[in-house]
């Protein structure tokens, strides 16, 4: 019977990947970091740099490396253009999974599928999960490079050199945080071992460390040497200082924040989640169960994160794998202490996946596009008609923009995108995007086409133009040839 109950959990589970990936192209590329990720990836392909490129400008903001994957990805003809800007998030999303397992098998032994298997009921069952393996964003590869670099650590100094340039050429310095992790944890494991056995390893970790630090580092000596001040406004002060000591662009709360969120995705079941926390704490410092030393050391970044100035909902998924492994093992030493039988766990585990992803709604199938909104239709629109679009901001982006100016809380990127980066991926063209309240002479000299907001207060009028196209609450003007 287990054997059998086993089969359908996983045809389950594999039912709801395949439904997933069907569904990548089920959306037109999402504002904000979707569309910027794409096209920078786009351009980046397109001038055949390792650099990042926006709107024809160099784009220093994150290391290259989602965007360029996504990019490669784009250039074969295997499927729609959000399939493939997508596919490689999902990749990662699979192989942060398959890595897991790789570490519960190492960790527990004959027991590992059971841990491997509540951990994956938990992870496909989150939302938030789910969103970072079905869209493109760098934080499913911060992930994927740490489980990679904390496995392969100590085993191959190919592949843990190979997982931490991912980590670190997805996220930036964050990817660097798993040695913090391998290091503190060795210090605790190395405290029975040897003095002349410590002191060989720690040479060796020495050793390798620094060489695979500098690996990861190349990227960053490059850009510094090609852009020299702009890199360090770019990269290192805007996306690391400054959203470490202000709350970038509004982006603000208290150290709850994060604990807050959590509660809003898994509700009442966050109090089993802190259960779980706590139980391995006491499972480390009374049983001395160093095997999930790892989870505590890991579950650290939410506590680093918190105290930060700027919070951003994303910034919190890099400890969901590591929340889905504490509550395995607080099930699975339920299970144990009331000898509880494997098939009860099985079937247990198959009825609350069907109804978390086939009851309440989460399996859909979806073989067409969603409606486009407005300006993604106007992009449309101007990537047959126009060679280059001037895009005025409307209202509530021009409130935004005062107030934002107002605070002194922007940073070199903040009015780089105007209010839709997808416009700029759809229309295949450079872009202008105007704040400014009044003409000038930028849309005249540079672009051909121009798109109001019907509540703007832009004035615009010349003789020279004409209404070309119109969508709800836009219009679309373009110069008479």
């Amino acid at each position: 019977m287990t054997k059998y109950l086993r089969i359908v959990f996983f045809f389950l589970v594999s039912l709801y990947l395949l439904s997933s990936i069907i569904n990548l192209q089920g959306s037109y590329l999402y504002d904000w970091d979707e569309a910027i990720y794409a096209q920078v990836g786009r351009e980046m392909v397109a001038n055949k740099t390792i650099f990042g490129v926006w709107n024809g400008a160099p784009w220093l903001e994150k290391p290259p490396l989602v965007p360029l994957i996504s990019g490669l990805f784009m250039k074969f003809p295997l499927g729609s253009t959000e399939f493939l800007a997508r596919l490689p998030s999902f990749l990662a999303g699979l192989g942060v999974l398959y890595l897991l397992f790789k570490i519960l098998k190492e960790k527990f032994k004959k027991e590992y599928l059971k841990y491997f298997t509540i951990t994956t009921t938990f992870l496909l069952l989150s939302a938030p999960f789910m969103n970072r393996m079905t869209s493109l964003n760098t934080d499913i590869f911060l992930v994927f490079g740490w489980l990679g670099f904390y496995y392969y650590y100590k085993k191959s100094f190919v592949a843990s050199t190979l997982f931490l340039f991912i980590a670190v050429m997805s996220k930036s310095f964050l990817g660097f945080f798993p040695i913090l992790v391998i290091l503190i944890e060795s210090v605790i494991l190395e405290r029975s071992d040897r003095i002349s056995t410590v002191i060989l390893n720690r040479r060796l970790a020495v050793k390798d460390l620094g060489v695979a630090v500098l690996i990861s580092l190349t990227w960053f000596f490059l850009a510094f040497l090609r852009f020299g001040n702009l890199f360090l406004q770019e990269n290192l002060y805007d996306h690391l200082v400054a959203r470490v000591v202000k709350p970038v662009e509004l982006h603000y709360g208290g150290y709850l924040f994060y604990p807050k969120l959590l509660f809003s995705y898994y509700n009442i079941f966050l109090i089993l989640i802190i259960i779980s926390i706590a139980y391995i704490l006491y499972s480390l410092v009374e049983r001395k169960r160093k095997e999930l030393l790892f989870i505590p050391l890991f579950l650290m970044y939410g506590a680093i994160i918190s105290l930060a100035k700027t919070k951003l909902n994303w910034y919190i998924f890099p400890i969901l794998p590591f929340l889905g492994l504490s509550f395995s093992i607080l099930i699975m030493d339920f299970l144990k202490k009331f000898k509880i039988k494997d098939t009860v766990l099985w079937l247990v585990l198959s009825v609350i996946f069907f109804v978390g992803v086939f009851v309440s709604g989460g399996f859909t199938l979806r073989l067409h596009k969603e409606k486009p909104t407005d300006l993604v239709s106007l992009a449309l629109y101007a990537k047959t008609k126009c060679r280059s679009t001037a895009i005025v901001a409307n209202n509530d982006e021009q409130k935004f923009f005062d107030v934002i100016n107002a605070a002194n809380v922007q940073i070199s990127s903040t009015f780089r995108y105007g209010g839709s980066p997808s416009f700029r991926f759809y229309a295949d063209q450079l872009v202008l995007y105007k704040y400014d309240k009044t003409p000038n002479r930028d849309i005249v000299d540079h672009t051909d086409c121009v798109i109001i907001p019907l509540d703007s207060h832009f004035l615009f009028k010349s003789k020279d133009w004409e209404v070309s196209t119109q969508k709800d609450g836009f219009v679309l003007y373009k110069q008479i040839n």
